[in-house]
């Protein structure tokens, strides 16, 4: 047990996502059952979303960014780890953002809600998180399959240490957009639909609160 978390506390984040699309997919029941489970629900090699990954960059990047996409949702977006760090989603409407610091943070979160529920409002406190994630229609029944995982991954289960998970996601500064090449195209907005200041000024006050907290 001690060797395997040593092992895996040695791994770049690039060799983490093929560790758990390895593990995951290697495991038909868990796999199914985060199908059934979970949104987004499948992880995939790099090369099965390459198409995916073009027709979202369809209008160029001027940043210098690796990208590896892992995961995609029904309306179009993806998942994809940013530069060997963190972990970043991008919508088919023109948003982008980070959304987990790590791969770790990213199954944690995605395994622990189900989906993933971010707002203005929710990245400020808990209690309207846990208001508008009761609210949604998603199905989040529990999974003895999901919480086995996430028990021999030893990865956090109390709600509020995963929102947490969450927002520091959410907050990374500097934020992660497109800006295109093509002047055809415009620039990302953030995941909270907010005024770029605005957003940058929340991300600042947040992650200042964390660092305060020793959260």
């Amino acid at each position: 047990m001690k060797d395997k978390l040593e092992n895996n506390n040695k791994m770049t984040q690039k060799e983490k996502l093929a560790y758990f699309i390895k593990k995951i997919n290697e495991n038909d029941q868990l796999k199914e059952e985060i199908y059934q489970r979970c949104d987004p629900d499948c992880f995939y090699l790099k090369e099965e979303l390459a198409e995916d990954l073009d027709w979202l960059l369809e209008g160029g990047c001027k940043q210098d960014y690796d990208l590896i996409p892992f995961m995609n949702d029904g309306s179009g977006g993806l998942f994809v780890l940013v530069n060997d760090m963190h972990i970043a989603y991008m919508d088919s409407e023109g948003s982008a953002g980070y959304i987990a610091e790590t791969i770790e943070d990213f199954v944690n979160i995605l395994l622990v809600f189900k989906f993933f529920c971010y707002s203005e409002k929710s990245v400020k406190s808990f209690d309207v998180f846990m208001e508008e994630y009761n609210d949604d229609l998603f199905d989040k029944q529990p999974s003895e399959l999901i919480d086995a995982f996430i028990e021999e991954e030893h990865m956090e289960t109390d709600l509020k240490t995963v929102y947490h998970k969450l927002v520091k996601g959410l907050t990374i500064l500097p934020p992660f957009v497109i800006d295109p090449t093509d002047d055809e195209y415009v620039t990302t907005t953030n995941l909270l639909r907010m005024d770029d200041e605005e957003f940058y000024h929340l991300c600042e006050n947040i992650r200042q609160s964390y660092k305060t907290f020793c959260l």
